[in-house]
């Protein structure tokens, strides 16, 4: 049901008695509107399943030029919080109490549709500090919150679900470059980029699949991953460590050693006790870098 109202005529009018109610009536669809003490009130007592909307609000910005930077709006919401106000102020309230058992229903819902070279955003969430530095009290861009009691063995309750899907069902797939990221202006930064420090985590802090890897560089050139047998570090995708499962090491470069160790001349005495060849050249020698020193370790064949 699609209603287009001129407030301000009708609020005039209401205002001569402070209270007053107008119906407007679609088919069997009845939408009363009324207005006391500064307030209006649309209230749909009974809905259909192609109502669509109790209210539309239809702006066509058709014209041509404009000001980049200047904002134009559907709709406007402002609230103006006094020094002494100690409630709380919200300007836009959105709440969807949901009985239903099947459908999707949701208390807010932003769409951005991006159709020419424009940038289209499907919603931004923006917070002002204008207190200086050091703010003793919060100021949160957005904030995601889960209400309930019990356990989720069902994995039912997410805090932010990020998810990618075509447009077109018959079409490619849809990749995006990023699911979540943190970017910031020269001279401003982030001191933690995630923290979980004062969370309680129940089984990882970070999931990910096997074969996905940690990047710690911009290019992706170093990169951390499992492979299912163990923990593998590769720089240009090659392969130079392995932290195995069963607690073993893979090593393909020099190792360096840092730390205290003893010294002196000592002489290592190889007697029956030892195991594998019990005498003879060594196989081979390790090098190691020992405090910036380069030593070699003899080794033998088992």
């Amino acid at each position: 049901m699609q209603i287009l109202l001129e407030l301000a005529t009708e609020q005039s009018r209401f205002q001569t008695n402070n209270m007053s109610s107008k119906s407007f009536q679609n088919a069997s669809k009845l939408v009363n509107l009324s207005y006391a003490d500064g307030q209006w009130t649309f209230d749909q007592a009974a809905t259909a399943v192609d109502d669509f909307t109790t209210i539309l609000v239809d702006r066509r910005a058709n014209h041509t030029g404009g000001t980049p930077g200047f904002v134009n709006s559907a709709i406007l919401g402002k609230t103006f919080v006094s020094a002494g106000n100690t409630n709380f102020e919200w300007a836009i309230v959105g709440v969807c109490d949901n009985s239903a058992t099947a459908g999707e229903n949701v208390g807010g819902y932003f769409q951005g549709i991006k159709r020419a070279t424009g940038p289209t955003w499907g919603a931004t969430v923006e917070v002002i500090d204008k207190t200086g530095a050091n703010p003793t009290t919060g100021a949160v861009g957005i904030e995601v919150d889960i209400t309930g009691n019990g356990t989720d063995n069902n994995n039912a309750r997410v805090g932010i679900d990020v998810a990618i899907r075509k447009d077109d069902p018959s079409g490619s797939g849809c990749v995006g470059a990023f699911g979540v990221r943190l970017q910031s202006q020269a001279g401003s930064g982030h001191t933690v980029g995630f923290d979980t420090s004062i969370a309680t985590i129940y089984q990882s802090a970070f999931r990910m699949a096997q074969g996905q890897a940690i990047s710690f560089d911009a290019n992706a050139t170093d990169k951390l991953a499992s492979d299912g047998t163990g923990i593998v570090y590769s720089s240009g995708g090659v392969f130079k460590a392995k932290l195995v499962n069963d607690g073993g090491i893979f090593l393909t470069g020099r190792t360096n050693i840092t730390g205290t160790f003893t010294t002196g001349a000592q002489t290592p005495t190889m007697g029956t006790n030892k195991p594998g060849l019990t005498g003879g050249a060594p196989t081979t020698w390790l090098s190691v870098v020992i405090d910036g020193t380069q030593h070699w370790v003899p080794a033998w064949v088992n």
